[in-house]
């Protein structure tokens, strides 16, 4: 239950040396660096050039990763290309791969213009075709004075159509008829005009767009289908260009993550006071990492340190310090939030909790060895943050334990192949410890059990932690006394049950009275008022009463989601040998039902045991010791987003 010891330094260096120092300082990563609350002055050109310079590299990005080839995992998880030192440096020491940026930037430009008249193209052919045997240059049409022409569509012909085309002074020409739409021409003197046209209207006539074209269709659709392979020769030939370029993109990510590293250290910047010539930074460093920023500050002539001391006010960050096992459970402390400094780290009584409820939820031997293996497959492959997996992997491995404790073998495997593998049975037999399924009030009970250790652990770090911020009498009357009131409860309920200790029911009824008077008459502190302090005190019993009750009932959803997964089990196991009567068709539905059947249980089952367990952690657990609020410890170091360097 460890929180990194932070102290506090005034950085001060000359400006000839801000780039470098800040570049190794960020290479260190040691350094949490926040604001000085005196206004310097801070020139925002670079930062700008910067800014300009990242969205110009994020589109070229954006463009190229198309053309490159990306695993199914890669772009699930989003991982990073792996690197190797020699590589990066190599493409920062050579302008040539920096003049690719401009290549891109050109070929996306070609391409767009491409793309546009390709559009263009396209669309004024499909406005075309349908005319294409019409033998007269369209700007003939625009000549005639004392004649209109409407050229377009009807979308269906109306029966009546010939008939009222007899009755109006209107020649009609079909130039085309398609499945839903005849293409036609309709040739009338002007004097008819309104006439005609209310006509059309009626039957839904769509005119041609055919503005801008003065020559025959079917010459425009020579010339377009010529300008139309002419522009996508040239688009196969960016396509090329561009796959050939994207063979190279780890070199662009490179040439990102630097420019990105640089717009840290200039960020970090708009915290410090600059003069025309020397910087001052303030920031944090954890305790363990002070002799490295020492050897780091004598490499250089003009930086130096000083210790100052935070304000009262001041918000001092925190870093979760836990070693190996316990290191992946901080992912889950943060994902609810960051503990104040004078907390206590919840992570290593997260961990043993969260992979045992985890393993009573799935509850199946070989689904903690199936998904164990898909953990270690996908912890191989990802590249990034791989906490969860680690979490889930141990969560994993509990299950094979208390799996095979409770007799999960996918499902009841083991009963149904007794005939066929009696030595399986027997196996599950000898070290089963009890079947959830045939006595649900074990497993009922055994859930319930574990909900009251984890509240009274609860309560009792609530104790130590009130104690440690200065706070005796509140850690006694609000937590201690529940400790002993359900401790004391616990056992005068067990004398019942256990005659050893029958004797000891007085003893055990005396501290029941005592923790509840103290939480009746105590916890209602620092009330001066007698009235108030009680009437406080009293909704304290009622709240603390009613509502761990409540709490440690929500345990039950261990036995709960247990059982499911044990029953969707052998609900698949019956409907596999049901496909097992079918003839020919078994040998397909059998591996079927039964492989995808339980590969469908155990990720909606997984899926259920990680929420409900993390939900029980911060619904339940969190609750009675855990305020968070801190703020993160955030040092200035290097990030990358698309290349992991080895």
């Amino acid at each position: 239950m460890s929180i990194s010891q932070i102290e506090k330094v005034l950085i001060a260096f000359h400006n000839n040396e801000r780039e470098k120092f800040l570049s190794r300082l960020q290479d260190e990563g040691i350094l949490h660096i926040t604001e000085i609350r005196e206004e310097g002055k801070l020139s925002g050109e670079e930062n700008i050039d910067l800014n300009i310079s990242i969205a110009s590299l994020d589109r070229v990005i954006k463009y190229l990763r198309p053309y490159r080839k990306e695993s199914f995992i890669d772009n699930l998880f989003g991982n990073k290309t792996v690197v190797d030192g020699e590589f990066y440096r190599d493409t920062m020491s050579s302008p040539k791969y920096k003049k690719i940026v401009a290549v891109v930037k050109e070929l996306e430009k070609k391409k767009t213009e491409l793309q546009r008249e390709k559009t263009l193209c396209d669309a004024q052919l499909e406005e075309l075709l349908p005319w294409k045997s019409l033998d007269i240059e369209l700007k003939e049409l625009k000549k005639l004075k004392k004649v209109s022409i409407e050229i377009g569509s009807i979308s269906k012909q109306p029966k009546d159509f010939s008939e009222k085309v007899s009755q109006l002074p209107v020649e009609v020409e079909i130039i085309k008829r398609e499945k839903d739409r005849i293409y036609c021409i309709f040739v009338y003197r002007i004097e008819v005009k309104d006439e005609v046209r209310n006509f059309l209207t009626n039957i839904a006539f769509e005119p041609a767009r055919l503005e801008g074209f003065i020559r025959k269709p079917y010459d425009i659709i020579e010339e377009l289908d010529a300008n139309l392979k002419e522009i996508i020769k040239k688009l196969e030939k960016i396509e090329k260009e561009s796959y050939k370029i994207a063979e190279d993109i780890e070199r662009i990510f490179i040439i990102y993550e630097e420019d990105y590293n640089a717009s840290l250290r200039d960020r970090a910047l708009t915290n410090a006071y600059l003069t025309s010539r020397a910087v001052f930074i303030e920031g944090w460093v954890r305790k363990k990492d002070r002799k490295r920023l020492t050897r780091l500050i004598d490499e250089f002539l003009t930086v130096t340190i000083e210790d100052i001391k935070p304000d009262k006010d001041e918000k001092i960050p925190v870093e979760l310090e836990n070693r190996g096992p316990i290191r992946p459970f901080e992912a889950l402390t943060k994902l609810y939030g960051t503990p104040h400094p004078s907390e206590i780290d919840p992570s290593p009584l997260v961990a043993p909790f969260f992979v045992l409820f985890f393993a009573l939820c799935l509850s199946d031997a070989m689904y903690g060895l199936i998904f164990a293996i898909i953990s270690i497959f996908f912890m191989k492959k990802i590249t990034g943050d791989k906490r969860l997996l680690k979490v889930l992997m141990a969560g994993s491995i509990a299950t094979i334990i208390i799996g095979a404790l409770l007799g999960g073998w996918f499902g009841d495997l083991p009963q149904r192949l007794s005939g066929i593998l009696p030595g399986f049975a027997v196996f599950r037999e000898r070290i089963l410890l009890f079947d959830p399924m045939n006595e649900p009030l074990y497993f009922f009970i055994l859930s319930l059990g574990i909900g009251v250790v984890q509240i009274l652990v609860g309560f009792f770090v609530g104790f130590i932690k009130l104690l440690r911020q200065g706070r005796p009498i509140e850690a006694v009357s609000c937590k201690l006394s529940w400790v002993i009131f359900w401790s004391s409860l616990l056992l005068y309920v067990g004398t019942s049950f256990l005659p050893s200790i029958e004797g000891l029911k007085p003893v055990f009824l005396s501290f029941i009275i005592i923790a509840a008077l103290l939480v009746l008459f105590v916890s209602g502190f620092p009330s001066r008022n007698w009235i108030t302090r009680i009437a406080k005190g009293l909704f304290n019993l009622y709240q603390g009463i009613m509502g761990t009750v409540g709490d440690i009932i929500s345990y039950s959803r261990l036995m709960a989601l247990g059982l499911v997964t044990v029953g969707l089990a052998m609900a698949i196991n019956i409907l596999t040998e049901v496909m097992l009567q079918i003839p020919v068709l078994k040998f397909v539905l059998v591996p079927v039902v039964f492989i995808g059947g339980h590969l469908f249980s155990i990720a909606i089952n997984v899926l259920g045991a990680y929420v409900h367990t993390l939900r029980l952690q911060y619904a339940e657990f969190f609750t009675k010791f855990f305020d968070g609020g801190g703020e993160p410890f955030y040092p200035l170091k290097r990030e990358t987003r698309f290349v992991a360097i080895e």
